[in-house]
């Protein structure tokens, strides 16, 4: 009988050495793959860049200063503009339908304030103003609308007036006056331009955020 206890001891001693031998001690670590780690790449100008102009138009000398503004030193801004591929005749052209969506333009205040106020060059503000398919005549009969809305004051004369300082050729004012009768009775006179109407709309959004402040 003792033979039989001795020879299961040696029996289960022999087991639990294999047993040691095949586990690990240790638990190894699992090294993380460096592919697949996630962490924010610092931004480049030309990175920066390429995500102005993919959020608005620019041209080249507005989109240097906009890197400059963000922090970049002017050479790497002037790199990344030089270096982005965007087409500047484009821009203009996306910066003037903008422009026109937002406000009456003739012709030629088109060209001055891309040139002016959006920094293309004159051949660029050209063509985007030659491309952009305005109807001059309706920016006329807009921009008299425009004054309506905003300068009651104003006499007729004056508007006709202000029209041709605004770059507006005779003949646009003329196809103005056998469009439009002008209404300026006060209180009962409706807001007719897109630029007025864009104006009370902000208007309205502002107070409702503002009484809902008060609200709060």
């Amino acid at each position: 009988m003792k033979k039989v206890y001795v020879i299961s001891a040696v029996i289960l001693a022999l087991l639990l050495t294999g047993c040691e031998k095949n586990t690990p001690s240790v638990i190894p670590e699992i090294e993380e793959n460096p592919f697949i780690q996630t962490r924010a790449m610092p931004d480049t100008a030309h990175s920066k860049a390429l995500e102005l102009l993919s959020e608005s138009p620019y041209s080249h000398a507005g989109l240097v200063e906009a890197l400059e503004n963000i922090g970049f030193p002017h050479d790497e801004a002037t790199d990344a503009a030089d270096r982005c591929g965007a087409d500047w005749n484009e821009q203009a052209l996306q910066t003037a339908k903008k422009e026109l969506y937002m406000y009456p333009y003739s012709y030629e205040k088109l060209i001055k304030n891309l040139e002016e106020w959006k920094d293309f060059t004159r051949e660029q503000a050209i063509y985007a103003t030659d491309s952009c398919g305005a109807d001059w005549n309706e920016q006329a009969v807009e921009k008299l609308e425009y004054y309506i809305d905003f300068f009651d004051e104003m006499t007729r004369e004056e508007m006709l007036q202000a029209l041709a300082d605004d770059g507006f050729t005779d003949e646009q004012i003329a196809y103005e006056a056998e469009q439009k009768e002008i209404k300026s009775i006060k209180g009962t006179r409706t807001v007719t331009s897109r630029a007025g109407l864009i104006y009370h709309v902000s208007v309205r959004a502002a107070s409702q955020t503002l009484n809902l402040i008060v609200k709060c």
